[in-house]
């Protein structure tokens, strides 16, 4: 007798073995990269911010970042607790930035804030200095300024320095809601299921080898079809990319970025000075423009003749760089220096600070110690500067 013909699977069955195939090789895999020791596992020190910033550093965490250790005092910064009541003796200097200030892949006591605290208490002695680090990964000086306004005030500061990294005219749009971007940093931010799943995802090594491996040759593909002109602008991450700010015309999106972040810089020293603060600005090179061929200071030049109309302390630090015999051994990447880059940092900003105890000035004492140089940097004179304000 003939056998029965056998009955095809039904779509319900297949998409159960489907589902099962699917779940036994991701598991397979992810045994796999875990017993080779492959795996990747992302730990963050960030947590959803409950004001305007979106997120900010966990209160009192130890752990690591980027391969360093980290700790955090009870108001998230990378700095021992600082007492409430300040000591009649006692100067703080409180330091706002990026991950530049709070030390990207470097120990704390490699920090630019710690070698200047160093430098300041040895030359000071005895008076005590505390420079705090206030600095947060991915902020811009949208986010500087509130956290200034929400933390930074209280800490009763005698100056406060703002490190100005170009990408932050740029980054802000890419990742902060309020502003159109993506809604979260590295886990943290604004609330939703995407953040969730990535939570989630971030736990998988399976799913963060692949992240590397795609990140890796997505970057190649980028970079070739830039080199044959043939790039277009697809996502947030190409439109504010800091490479645009050199470009002449600039794109109608940076040109609107600018504009917002030179009001945030106005604000943030408003602030300040409404509170008797004094408030320095620098602002450290990218590595492209301290190499050989580099690509211009132009976007120093747009932030040195805003800061001279506004009257605004500003400092570049690029001719300490370019003034060294081999600039680019200072950099870890394109925005992020070694030791022995921030060490320069924080000699620049001494040697700037105790000349003539600029440090201990206020009002237009202490912005006359830099105008010179902003001038110089600007191309001439404040009032020859009115009509290029709007570059």
């Amino acid at each position: 007798m003939d056998a029965k013909p056998k009955q095809p699977l039904s779509i319900r069955k297949k998409i159960i073995f489907a589902a099962i195939s699917i779940v036994v090789l991701w598991a397979v895999c992810e045994a796999g990269l875990r017993l080779a020791g492959i795996a990747v596992f992302p730990t963050t020190p960030y947590a959803d911010s409950s004001y305007e910033v979106e997120w900010e550093l966990k209160p009192n965490f130890d752990g690591t970042w980027v391969g360093v250790s980290i700790k955090t005092n009870s108001l998230g910064f990378r700095d021992e607790e600082i007492p409430p009541d300040k000591q009649p003796d006692e100067f703080r200097i409180l330091c706002l930035g990026d991950s530049v200030t709070l030390g990207y892949k470097l120990e704390e006591p490699q920090t630019y804030v710690a070698q200047l605290e160093a430098l300041l208490n040895q030359q000071y002695r005895p008076r005590g200095f505390q420079v705090i680090n206030a600095g947060v990964d991915g902020y811009s000086t949208f986010q500087e300024f509130y956290l200034l306004k929400q933390k930074g005030l209280a800490l009763e500061p005698d100056l406060i320095i703002v490190c100005f990294v170009l990408n932050d005219v740029t980054e802000q749009f890419r990742t902060m809601a309020s502003l159109g971007g993506a809604g979260h940093y590295a886990g943290a931010g604004k609330k939703s299921l995407t953040r969730c799943m990535l939570r989630v995802l971030n736990k998988s090594a399976l799913y963060t080898t692949a992240k590397l491996v795609y990140m890796k040759l997505e970057g190649m593909r980028r970079a070739r079809l830039q080199r044959l002109g043939k790039w277009r602008y697809r996502s947030l991450d190409d439109i504010y990319n800091v490479a645009e700010l050199f470009k002449s015309p600039l794109r109608p999106e940076i040109e609107t970025a600018w504009e917002f972040t030179k009001a945030q810089v106005l604000r943030l020293s408003e602030l300040a000075r409404e509170n008797s603060i004094p408030v320095l600005v620098f602002v450290p090179p990218y590595a492209g423009q301290v190499e050989k061929r580099g690509i211009g200071m132009e976007p120093q030049r747009v932030l040195a003749r805003f800061c001279l109309r506004h009257k605004i302390p500003f400092y570049d630090l690029s001719p300490g760089f370019l003034a060294t015999s081999d600039p680019e051994r200072l950099f870890l990447d394109g925005s992020h220096y070694n030791a022995e880059g921030s060490r320069l940092i924080a000699d620049m900003l001494f040697q700037k600070l105790t000349a003539n105890d600029a440090l201990f000035k206020t009002g237009d004492e202490f912005y006359t110690a830099f105008e010179t140089e902003m001038k110089q940097l600007a191309g001439g004179s404040e009032s020859s500067q009115t009509d290029k304000e709007n570059l």
